[in-house]
């Protein structure tokens, strides 16, 4: 049965994290905001992070591999093994 983790990834690398863990075979949720701004009198839009440091991994059969993925530091854990995020929590966090 497959369950959603939280992992904690580098500073600065997390693109290089989800596709790693992408490639891995791992579906990953890394929740964005769109931060509007103006800037020299242009309006940009740009993705901000919700959690920025952190993405979920759906955990299907092993987690040891998310563990070890380049761009990755360590998977939240709850004693042995990862911790388990509701499903109902990943639904209610806000799309943007």
């Amino acid at each position: 049965m497959a369950y959603w983790a939280c992992a904690r990834l580098e500073p600065q690398r997390e693109r290089l994290a989800l596709h790693c863990l992408g490639v891995a075979g791992y579906e990953t949720y890394y929740p964005r905001l769109r931060d509007r701004r103006v800037r020299y009198g242009r309006k940009v839009e740009r993705p901000l992070a919700l959690f920025p440091g952190y993405c979920f991994v759906a955990v299907e059969l092993q987690w040891h591999a998310a563990r070890w993925s380049a761009g990755v530091v360590s998977l939240i854990m709850d004693g042995i093994g990862p911790a388990k995020v509701p499903n109902t929590v990943i639904e209610e966090i806000p799309v943007a």
